[in-house]
């Protein structure tokens, strides 16, 4: 480490700390001198290699910390290029003079992608504002940085260098040591003394966003204490902890890391503090890995559709506080592609998911580390507006949602994009201290939204906003904020050609009425009645006995109300309803449909929305959407002033992919997939021979292949789910020379990278002009009455599945069911008590696996295995003794086929729809793709004598 000394700038001084080496301890180690130099002006710090000498000749050389070397010469400038040593940055307890620090992390030393977040945080609790200079490796499942290719060769990019800079009125240590700075001061029992008491820091937001933060507890033996001490307060997110070095993370909520970040801790937690049982680390984030979306929704039948679609993009935005995608909707409209998604309510990313897929959804936005957010020109966002809607407590910034704002903030400085475009509640302009009018030249703006147009402008953006019904574009009365920004270096010139976008005249949009949405068909509405009791409870209601009576009833040939998230639960006061049918003097008045309220809001009919085990999230979701036609219109205007030459050749509510019915698909038995499913590529439109080394970098990224209904996953994902050594058995069966693994490959880190290679040459070799085809051979299984399908899918849509969800299966629900005791008595249980539900379930389950043949009625298994929408990757299941008989039911449509491998080129896929296979699932399976509501029971033997595997396919 190199030191520029604030008290001395003699040479001898400078040299004298140059020579000395930066060591965890303070025991003298030999260190080498490098080849390219006989002096010891650089030195290597011997403990970060295995110990081969990189010339004869040794040196001893006094070691020490790198707090001792702070205490000795009090710097303000710090270089460290210490091959390794920069991770200790992370040890310095007290930084005293030091204002800027310049260093290279090198990743060939520190793999680690935690060892960086750690001296980051680190750097940031002190003060510091840290900036990358180059850019990030590519990191395995294990979070190690890849330094070398499929071919074991170095990448370029194993460094980076980064600077911390920190003003001189920052003060974040007061300790003993930062009094005085003479070398008598600086001793090791000064350093090895106890942790310094910390002032309390609020991080800079304008640079890290909304304030986060997290408990590291160093010792894993303390975290029960730790745990017990701090649940009652409440402080802890939901599976917030997370491993950190060789302890524990407890990452605080929004409003809890606020409170702390300003100083304001309860005196338990400080407790813990002052003792050094656990230290607060303001900014460390969960990362992105643990926000990405694992849902079981996937992408649409009409994906093939849609990736041709992402081929012909004119520029790419990210979608923030995503909600249902009405941002996605007007963008992609005018040529976009999207490249980040995030969206924390667990409803709406499965709705998202269901309409856009899920391989860019992320959950939590404070999670996600800056350096995470992929380049775009523009940024979307609708920002939570219950901090500032005039219906909500209006709590603006003190409210934890309305920081949040800090994190559009934190991206837009970090990753420039051309423009951004937001949305939020009308009266935002006016929240503490604005006053409207009619005149935009007479209105006053309020404390909050100044604000944020000054936070975005210090972005370097120049900013415009305007309040917008949106009843120009769909037939409901809903006014909103949209604020757009243009980069200053291209504010000038699109500034010039920005407009926004002018309603047509009502007049002439006569479609563009309650009328033209609503349903016509009684029977599909009758549902939706109010009962007698919320019929009476309307009309003892204040708005109602007002005199307001016409306009809760909704007037068919003019436009809505405002759709609200809260449309079903405030029926009585506020909702508005639609007149009873003319032709039926018994009915009520009746809620909008979820499809009339998707078309109010602008929705194309394709769009799909709520949950289907709650249908009244629809409302809630369509509620706090944005209307994709205006957003379209507004985004077709900010692209084309910033040059990104937007095109709307077609209404963006109209559009829609081709669906199934209008897609070739080859219906004959016998069916190729050497590429599956895209003319001879993988989806992501490159061969298995061109794309091997890159997916072999990506894999621990990569989310459970995607692919279209009816289509197989890509030919890598199959082979996935064979070991090493199978792998390299059908190489060489297949005449390919397989290389000799190296000793340190038996290592559980190397063995990734070693199934990797092995699994890119099989793909190669699959490739081949001389390789026999992979194909798909169809078969059905036995024909399962109706009746008793039909009865089993009643009691399989009864259990709870969001009880029922396990991390690790790719499943909107999975559980295994035991064989059920046999009742003495009969219990007092409700119809969809859950004991009753899977009780019924095995028992009918079982009643059609023994009646379907003989054979089927003795065979033996000891568990049911029940999962809803499955769409795991290909697959083994380890635990079994034997064959499993298997079948599916439900609305599904275009595939969901049980597919195994028969053979190295054969793969078997089995028509299970109301029909029952028998397969050996020690052998690689997997579903094909489909879209809609599909179960499966999976019949299986886990204990017992394991069976020799005779056969992929068995006689059921």
């Amino acid at each position: 480490s190199s030191f520029s000394s604030s008290s001395s700038s003699s040479s001898s001084a400078c040299v004298h700390l140059i020579n000395k080496a930066v060591s965890e301890d303070f025991d003298l180690r030999p260190l080498f001198v490098h080849s390219g130099t006989n002096a010891p002006s650089r030195l290597y710090f011997s403990s970060l290699f295995d110990n081969r000498r990189h010339c004869d000749d040794a040196l001893t050389v006094q070691c020490t910390t790198m707090q001792e070397l702070i205490n000795t010469s009090n710097p303000t400038v710090i270089k460290v290029d210490a091959e390794g040593g920069e991770r200790f940055l992370a040890h310095v307890r007290d930084f005293r003079s030091v204002r800027l620090i310049v260093a290279e992390w090198d990743w060939t030393h520190n793999r680690r992608k935690q060892d960086w977040e750690h001296v980051s945080a680190h750097l940031k609790l002190h003060g510091f504002i840290v900036e990358v200079k180059g850019r990030f490796p590519e990191f395995d499942e294990n979070g190690n940085a890849e330094l070398c290719d499929k071919n074991g060769k170095k990448r370029g990019n194993t460094g980076m260098i980064f600077s911390a800079k920190r003003s001189l009125s920052i003060d974040v240590a007061t300790s003993p040591s930062a009094a005085t700075t003479t070398a008598a001061t600086a001793s090791t029992a000064t350093v090895a003394a106890a942790p310094t008491k910390r002032r309390r820091m609020v991080v800079p937001t304008v640079v890290d966003g909304c304030p986060v933060g997290a408990l590291i507890i160093p010792k894993r033996e303390d975290l029960k204490r730790v745990f017990e001490t701090c649940r009652p307060l409440g402080l802890f997110q939901s599976k917030g902890a997370t491993p950190y070095g060789d302890g524990m993370a407890l990452h605080l909520k929004l409003e809890a890391a606020a409170e702390f970040c300003a100083g304001s801790i309860p005196a338990s937690i400080q407790a813990l503090l002052d003792e050094g049982t656990a230290e607060f680390m303001p900014g460390l984030r969960r990362g992105a890995a643990s926000q990405r979306y694992r849902g079981s929704a996937r992408r649409p039948a009409d994906e093939g559709t849609r990736r041709l679609q992402d081929s012909k993009a004119q520029f790419t935005f990210i979608d923030l506080f995503a909600g249902i995608g009405g941002f996605r909707r007007g963008l992609e409209a005018i040529q976009g592609r999207c490249v980040l998604s995030s969206e924390i309510d667990v409803d709406c990313q499965e709705t998202y998911a269901m309409n856009f897929g899920g391989d860019h959804l992320f959950g939590d936005i404070t999670a996600i580390e800056t350096q995470d957010f992929p380049a775009h020109d523009i940024l979307t966002a609708g920002f939570p507006c219950q901090p500032f809607a005039r219906r909500g407590e209006r709590g603006g910034f003190e409210d934890s949602r309305g920081g949040l704002f800090m994190d559009i903030v934190r991206i837009l400085r970090a990753r420039q994009p051309s423009g951004f475009l937001l949305e939020n509640v009308w009266n935002l302009q006016f929240i503490d201290g604005g006053t409207w009018h009619e005149d935009e030249d007479k209105r006053t703006y309020g404390d909050v939204y100044t604000f944020i147009v000054e936070k975005l402008e210090v972005s370097g953006y120049q900013v415009c906003s305007k309040i917008i019904n949106a009843r120009g574009w769909v037939p409901q009365d809903r006014k909103r904020i949209y604020m757009v920004g243009f980069r200053n270096d291209l504010a000038q010139a699109a500034l010039e050609k920005f407009r926004w976008p002018i309603p047509l005249p009502e007049e002439r949009n006569v479609q563009n009425t309650v009328a033209s949405i609503l349903e016509i068909d009684l029977e599909e509405t009758r549902s939706f009645e109010l009962t007698e009791r919320q019929w009476d409870a309307v009309q003892r209601s204040s708005t109602w006995q007002s005199g307001r009576s016409n306009h809760r009833i909704v007037n068919p040939n003019g436009v809505a109300s405002t759709l609200t998230a809260s449309y079903k639960t405030s029926f009585a006061n506020l909702a508005q309803l639609v007149a009873p049918h003319p032709g039926d003097p018994t009915s009520r008045p009746r809620f909008f449909t979820p499809r009339e309220c998707k078309r109010l809001m602008g929705f194309g009919e394709t769009h799909v929305v709520g949950n289907p085990n709650s249908p009244n999230r629809a409302y809630h979701q369509l509620g706090n959407a944005v209307c994709p036609p205006l957003i379209e219109a507004i985004a077709k205007q900010l692209a084309e002033s910033l040059g990104l030459r937007a095109d709307t050749t077609a209404d963006a509510s109209s559009r829609r992919a081709p669906d199934v019915d209008d897609m070739d698909v080859d219906d004959d038995a016998e069916e190729h997939i050497d590429e599956p499913g895209n003319g001879g590529k993988d989806l992501d439109g490159a061969t298995p021979s061109t794309r091997g080394s890159d997916q072999g970098q990506h894999q621990q990224e990569a989310s459970p292949p995607l692919y279209r209904a009816c289509d197989q996953p890509p030919l890598k994902a199959q082979l996935e789910a064979l070991t090493i050594e199978q792998l390299a058995h059908r190489l060489q069966d297949m005449g390919q020379p397989v290389r000799a693994p190296a000793s340190e490959e038996f290592i559980r880190g190397f063995k990734v990278s070693r199934k990797n290679e092995l699994l890119n040459q099989l793909c190669e070799a699959y490739a081949s002009p001389e390789s026999p085809r992979r194909v798909v051979q169809r078969s059905q299984g036995a024909l399962l009455p109706p009746d008793g399908i039909q009865s089993l899918l009643v009691e399989l849509r009864r259990m709870d599945w969001k009880e029922n969800v396990r991390p690790q299966v790719d499943a909107s629900g999975y559980c295994v069911l035991k064989r059920p005791y046999e009742l003495t008595t009969q219990p007092r249980w409700k119809v969809d008590d859950p004991r009753s539900v899977r009780r019924r379930v095995w028992e009918k389950s079982e009643a059609l696996l023994r009646g379907v043949s003989d054979k089927a009625a003795n065979f033996c298994f000891t568990a049911i295995a029940v999962s809803k929408n499955f769409r795991g990757s290909p697959h083994v299941d380890k635990n079994d003794r034997g064959p499993q008989y298997a079948l599916s039911l439900g609305d599904f449509d275009a595939g969901g086929e049980l597919c195994v491998e028969e053979s190295p080129f054969v793969v078997r896929a089995i028509e299970t729809k109301g029909r029952l296979a028998c397969i050996d699932g020690r052998l690689p399976h997997w579903v094909s793709g489909y879209s809609g509501e599909r179960y499966s029971i999976i019949f299986y033997r886990s204990t017992g004598n394991e069976d020799d595997i005779v056969s992929a396919i068995h006689d059921v």
